[in-house]
């Protein structure tokens, strides 16, 4: 399975702090504002970061609206050159970031099958596909006060 793990900073990055969080992969990008990298399957990996308007990383299996085929690249570089919300259009099971305008945005199909994971601290905005990953950044608790009234709220 493709992966894929960012970072939007606060300040300045440094890449190789970040990206000893997740391994080698087939692709980064970093910036002075944000550092994407993928990997895994690159058979399920879309990538464009070479476009100057609209760059994307993109994991995950995206079939058409009419469900008759799966995407390609070169539909998501059709696609993504105009409007953003056409991908809500899309069925499958993907999820992916795309950067236009130095502004990131996170994605997934319409019914979250595939999903992104968000961290925020002092320095910015982690978000991976992998959720272990992200755990790696701080230790964390969980609150079972909390998570158990709401858990009892819901069911």
């Amino acid at each position: 399975m493709s992966w894929i793990f960012g970072f939007y900073s606060k300040k300045q990055i440094n890449e190789e702090l970040i990206s000893k969080y997740h391994p080698h992969p087939i692709t980064s990008v970093s910036t002075p504002k944000y550092y994407i990298a993928a990997g895994g399957n690159n058979n399920t990996l879309f990538i464009n970061k070479d476009n100057f308007k609209v760059n994307y990383f993109i994991t995950g299996v995206p079939i058409s609206e009419d469900a008759s085929k799966f995407v390609s690249k070169i539909d998501f570089d059709e696609l993504l050159s105009s409007d953003l919300d056409k991908l809500k259009l899309l069925n499958g099971h993907f999820c992916g970031v795309v950067i236009k305008e130095n502004s990131l945005y996170l994605f997934t199909d319409q019914l979250g099958l595939r999903e992104f994971h968000i961290y925020e601290n002092n320095f910015g905005w982690y978000f991976s596909t992998r959720l272990d990953w992200l755990l790696k950044l701080d230790k964390f608790e969980i609150d079972f006060n909390e998570f158990g009234s709401r858990w009892l709220l819901i069911n």
